[in-house]
């Protein structure tokens, strides 16, 4: 009767985000998370998600910007290392890809297009607000 039961162990699920911060002419691409998920309600850049670990480099972000998007012209300015936040549930792998386009596509109109100095006004997921900190200037330009 008093021989110790183990708990159930928490199985925690990895999730893989990628990060389109998207830029043009001094304003960026964000969206409010409104589905039932992690961090609803805060806001985040244009995310994709994947079942694994995707290794980007310059010319497949622009391959898979034209394929997914449409878009045809753009400058990848910079591809973070991958970042990590574990939640109680959930580890979660994040990785942030800053391109500057030309113009706004059709496909990212939906998008909330706030100016760069605007940031600050907006709530961010940790992981995002930990990327963002360690951008010089703290700004994702």
């Amino acid at each position: 009767n008093q021989l110790p039961i183990k708990s159930k162990t928490i199985t925690r699920k990895k999730r893989w985000f990628t990060y389109f911060i998207f830029q043009c002419k001094g304003y960026l691409a964000i969206r409010q998370r409104k589905q039932k998920d992690i961090w609803q309600g805060l806001n985040e850049f244009y995310l994709y998600e994947s079942e694994k670990a995707v290794h980007w480099t310059t010319e497949n972000v622009l391959e898979w910007l034209e394929q997914q998007l449409g878009i045809e012209s753009a400058k990848v300015k910079s591809i973070s290392a991958q970042q990590v936040q574990q939640l109680t549930h959930q580890q979660i792998n994040g990785q942030f890809i800053h391109v500057i386009l030309p113009a706004v596509p059709a496909g990212l109109k939906c998008l909330d297009w706030i100016q760069e100095k605007q940031m600050g006004s907006f709530a961010f997921p940790r992981l995002i607000n930990g990327y963002l900190e360690a951008i010089p200037n703290k700004k994702a330009s």
